[in-house]
């Protein structure tokens, strides 16, 4: 049987350039030509609703330059935060690609981010962030980057200086390996049970599309990890947060997310 999602083309162009240069927004233009002159050089991206109270203050010293293609529910703001851009993702690989081509056109080079994922083994401490140096490949966009394989890693320059700035304030942390996956009501009993013995600890719906298309641009992608969830195989599902907290914690680590990359920019003299 043949399968189009192993098909590889290595040798075709990529489109994004002529799709924003001929975009009917206007301000796609001026976007590009100040960012591709400022010293922006890095994203930091999150999963959070822009509209949120936890975000108000953070969006009081932040500018609104651009939105990326999203889904059919709205585009991806993205602002200038500080000396980075703060992108607000949405969920999916083919939204993680899609931020990836999107920004790099614009001359961003590095991708920092941090969000929940499920915990699917039960002997890892679930208060621990996970540092990903590796994603399976259980997803869709990541082979239209790059040819078929089980793992694809994440940028070490990058997890380093995660590591740098988990060590400076002491939190808890451990590197692994995340499962993207595309089926949000798939990771069934037998189908995890084989995530962990190819060493997955964690799931997740975007890792595998971001560092794929940033490995095949050439661009730098990592990213860290806390739990909302366990997935327990054959004893079910449990929901390890309140109400709200998750996104309560991904604000709260937004500075975390600018001093790592302080840090990146220490380590590779940008």
């Amino acid at each position: 049987m043949e399968a189009p999602i192993l098909e590889f083309y290595d040798d075709e162009p990529y489109i994004t350039q002529e799709k924003l240069a001929n975009s009917s927004h206007p301000h796609l233009k001026e976007c590009r030509k100040r960012l591709v002159e400022s010293v922006i050089k890095t994203a930091i991206i999150t999963w959070l609703d822009k509209e949120s109270e936890c975000v108000f203050d953070i969006l009081k010293d932040s500018e609104l330059i651009h939105t990326v293609y999203g889904n059919s529910s709205g585009r991806i703001p993205v602002y200038i935060h500080k000396s980075y851009l703060l992108v607000f993702a949405s969920i999916g690989s083919p939204m993680a690609a899609g931020i990836i081509e999107e920004l790099a056109y614009y001359g961003i080079q590095n991708f920092i981010a941090y969000g929940t994922a499920g915990c699917i083994d039960k002997n890892f401490d679930s208060e621990t962030m996970l540092v990903v140096e590796r994603a399976i490949r259980d997803e869709g966009t990541s082979y239209h980057y790059l040819a078929p394989s089980l793992y694809i890693e994440t940028d070490l320059t990058i997890t380093n200086a995660v590591e740098n700035v988990l060590v400076r304030h002491g939190i808890k942390y451990e590197k692994g390996t995340t499962w993207t996956t595309d089926a949000l009501y798939r990771e069934t009993a037998k189908r995890t049970s084989k995530r962990l013995e190819q060493g997955a600890v964690a799931v997740d719906m975007e890792c595998a599309g971001f560092a794929a298309a940033a490995k095949r641009m050439g661009l730098r992608f990592g990213q860290f990890l806390f739990f909302s969830d366990r997935i327990c195989g054959n004893d079910g599902w449990e929901w390890m947060q309140k109400e709200d907290s998750s996104g309560d914690m991904k604000a709260k680590l937004i500075p975390l997310g600018v001093e790592i990359a302080d840090e990146l920019e220490k380590i590779v003299n940008l």
